[in-house]
């Protein structure tokens, strides 16, 4: 660490940009009714970094925070889950079969 140089939560500067602007889009997206379903679109970046990963719902919540600014409790996105199958988003892998 530089000599004067000073670490502490008073020299964070607060991001309000990109969570307006996640706001501006799930308003304009017509995701009042259900603004789960509006998160859908957003996670199209995240989804492709992790193809034919298994799906982690943690992970999709820090990153919806990094990339977005949104922050989604871990059973929001149990909810989402169902909705990201029907758009495409995840795909449900085939159980093995057993014998």
């Amino acid at each position: 660490m530089q000599t004067g140089a000073r670490v502490g939560a008073n020299n964070m500067k607060p991001d309000y940009e990109r969570p307006l602007i996640a706001y501006a889009y799930l308003a304009q997206s017509g995701a009042q009714d259900d603004i789960l379903s509006g998160l859908v679109p957003l996670l199209a970046p995240i989804a492709k970094s992790k193809a034919g990963k298994t799906f982690d719902r943690d992970f999709l919540c820090r990153e919806l925070n990094r990339l977005y600014g949104i922050e989604v409790h871990p059973w929001a996105v149990e909810e989402l889950t169902p909705r990201m199958e029907k758009s495409g988003v995840l795909v449900k892998k085939a159980s093995p079969k057993t014998e």
